[in-house]
């Protein structure tokens, strides 16, 4: 505590342009947000960038928004609080899309934990509830394939979880501009490991297959909607997304005088998505019975 009051004085100097764009930057022509995440056992946290690309070609980048939590008290693995950035980094994209007032044209999201992207874009095993619930959230705003890798040395909200002393982050260029890649072409940007192995059955995260020994024979109309909804999608996550979608409209049809509207507009929960993913796995059990006739 000491070390803290004593560099605390040497913050008057530190100045953030609050303008995040320059005065002779000319007309803007594009809007993207970049965001970074990362956590260590003391604290997690995510910090927003937005990019300007104006008529010339030029790139300008200013830090718009961070924000940081200390870790729980009760001890978390690692990998939990790396979700839990990941999903703080989700929420302030909602925020900023919604406060910022601009054209946004895209939405990046930027981590070093190898293992969250594994849960992110993981399509067949159920998780746990902590882990569910927070994979949920990420999948109701973004999709898999705007999450990207990032090496530790070059993620800036490594400041935030590993924290910076004052004199640190007044020669550091890093943490009011990003990283310089997000001012490249994409083709430039860091590459994901060579070896990115799908998610591990043994993840202690994911909820072990249990045995199930049913036998549906159920009459399948071709022209159903669920038939209809698995040849339109490709990825699982947004067929999911699309039958809990379905099945919460048809409960509103059902039961209006007990539903209240106002929770048609609410984002879809885990428990919905589960009904959902069951719903088309029926669907399917059903299907190969009828074609085993």
């Amino acid at each position: 505590m000491g070390n803290w009051t004593e560099e605390l004085p040497q913050m008057k100097e530190y100045e953030v342009n609050r303008c995040v764009k320059p005065h002779d930057f000319g007309t803007v022509t594009e809007y993207k947000l970049h965001h970074f995440a990362d956590a260590s056992e003391l604290a997690y946290g995510a910090v927003s960038y937005l990019v300007m690309k104006n008529t010339e070609g030029q790139l300008h980048s200013s830090i718009v928004m961070a924000k940081s939590h200390l870790a729980p008290v009760k001890m978390m693995t690692i990998p939990r609080l790396e979700l839990c950035a990941a999903t703080l980094a989700a929420k302030l994209d909602v925020m900023l899309r919604r406060e910022l007032d601009l054209p946004i044209s895209d939405s990046i999201f930027w981590r070093d934990s190898t293992i969250v992207l594994q849960y992110i874009r993981n399509e067949d095993g159920r998780f746990h509830t902590f882990v569910a619930n927070r994979v949920a959230k990420i999948h109701n705003v973004t999709e898999p394939a705007q999450w990207h890798h990032v090496d530790t040395s070059s993620n800036p909200a490594d400041e935030l979880s590993r924290g910076m002393t004052a004199s640190e982050i007044k020669k550091s260029s890093r943490w009011p501009e990003g990283p310089k890649f997000i001012l490249m072409a994409e083709e430039d940007w860091p590459k994901e490991p060579k070896v990115m192995e799908p998610l591990k059955q043994s993840d202690p995260e994911l909820k072990k297959p249990k045995e199930i020994a049913q036998t549906y024979a159920v009459e399948l109309e071709e022209n159903s909607a669920t038939a209809k909804l698995i040849k339109q999608y490709s990825s699982w996550h947004k067929l999911k997304k699309a039958v809990s979608w379905v099945l919460r409209v048809r409960s509103y049809l059902r039961n209006k005088d007990k539903y209240k509207e106002n929770n048609m507009k609410k984002p879809l929960t885990v428990d919905e998505l589960d009904k959902a993913e069951q719903a088309v796995i029926r669907y399917v059990l059903g299907q190969s019975y009828l074609d085993a006739r």
